[in-house]
């Protein structure tokens, strides 16, 4: 998971010296799962100027920070954006990997 090799060797350290305790959490698929989510919440949206804007903010690095600013203002939609994402549980980051892990 790590690229750097000093991150490799202490995360090797944590786990010789406590084996079991550190849990990877894998990354892959969570930036593609966030932004379908977002395309989602998109077309729950009436407002064709906001759609817009927000299909813009999603494009390149720094998008869901974007995203979340565009839905909050001037348009009022980040409480339905937070109702939408709570709905969707993916508030949690990890859970799903905690919990299969038990």
């Amino acid at each position: 998971m790590f690229a750097d090799e000093e991150a490799q060797r202490q995360l090797a350290g944590f786990d010789a010296t406590e084996p079991g305790r550190y849990l990877q959490v894998p990354q892959a698929g969570l930036a593609r799962k966030a932004t379908m989510t977002c395309t989602d919440f998109i077309n729950t949206v009436s407002d064709k100027t906001l759609q817009e804007l927000l299909n813009v903010a999603l494009q390149g690095r720094g998008a869901f920070r974007r995203f979340q600013g565009c839905a909050g203002a001037p348009y009022g939609e980040q409480q339905q954006w937070f109702e939408f994402r709570r709905a969707l549980d993916l508030g949690g980051g990890g859970g799903e990997c905690l919990a299969s892990a038990g």
